[in-house]
């Protein structure tokens, strides 16, 4: 991909949630940030499932880095299914890409500051009025799982094509950076 910078998140994926941050300072270093799904708990299934423990050293250090950017974070009490709020995404980077990265944020924002199930079509009408699009704009998820699985196909292929295999992951200059990096050391590779 040409200049921009490939960057592979999953809207289950607390490390991903933090990431929001870092990726905003590549776009504040002028960098063409472009956001692709990866679902990194496919044993989650079309129904989700219960959250693990949430304890030890792993929480704490993600619990922190979202503290240090601002970012509000509860614990979901379930994993919920992850394709169709992908899905969601990818229909508005289709019909309106100027809104791409807001929906993103309020898909995140909406499992991880306020706990809803993002896998539910209506939380995902929600978001998309929340950032001023018309919910109509998702409809074409209503018609099920072959339809959203047809908005994720690219991703993945693009995903296979790099080895990709964590969320998040960027690739700046042809290079893999993956997991939830230090702020500051990001705040280098950015520049």
């Amino acid at each position: 991909m040409d200049g921009t910078v490939p960057h592979w998140f999953d809207f289950v994926s607390p490390d991903s949630y933090v990431a929001q941050d870092r990726t905003a300072l590549l776009r504040r270093a002028g960098r063409d940030v472009v956001d692709l799904p990866l679902l990194t708990r496919p044993e989650a299934g079309r129904y989700g499932a219960p959250a693990r423990l949430r304890a030890g050293h792993a929480y704490r250090r993600v619990t922190a880095a979202a503290r240090e950017a601002g970012l509000p974070l509860r614990w979901p009490a379930r994993v919920p299914d992850p394709r169709l709020a992908h899905a969601a995404a990818e229909v508005v980077r289709d019909e309106e890409p100027e809104a791409h990265a807001d929906l993103v944020a309020a898909v995140f924002q909406a499992h991880f500051a306020h706990g809803h199930d993002i896998g539910d079509l209506g939380v995902l009408q929600a978001c998309a009025t929340r950032v001023g699009l018309h919910p109509v704009v998702l409809a074409p998820l209503a018609a099920g799982a072959r339809v959203v699985d047809e908005h994720l196909r690219a991703a993945r292929a693009l995903a296979r094509t790099y080895e990709v295999t964590v969320a998040p992951t960027w690739l700046i200059d042809g290079h893999l950076v993956s997991g939830l990096q230090p702020r500051g050391s990001f705040a280098s590779l950015a520049r």
